[in-house]
């Protein structure tokens, strides 16, 4: 099942930690008293990477299921399942 009922992506952190996507602002990362400004950044970039996220796994899961029932050919059409999911971990982790 592909179907989602998201804001669709690309989301981005805004300066002030907002995460937006075209639309506008989808979600807010809160200062809490408990953290600092990286870890407010840090999750940031977490939220803003969802739906790449999301795109990635599903990408990972075909390969993973093609693989496991031997359709190597299924496979090699869907080689964009690893870049994928190392850039959607990258702009997670905020170095992309």
């Amino acid at each position: 099942m592909n179907t989602t009922n998201h804001t669709p992506g690309p989301w981005a952190v805004s300066p002030y930690m907002n995460i937006t996507s075209r639309n506008g602002t989808v979600a807010k990362s809160e200062q809490m008293p408990s953290n600092d400004d990286s870890e407010r950044e840090s999750n940031a970039h977490l939220i803003a990477a969802a739906p790449d996220l999301l795109s990635a796994a599903r990408n990972a899961a075909n390969v993973l299921a093609a693989l496991a029932t031997g359709q190597l050919a299924a496979i090699k059409t869907d080689s964009n399942a690893l870049k994928e999911l190392r850039a959607a971990i990258a702009k997670a982790e905020g170095v992309a």
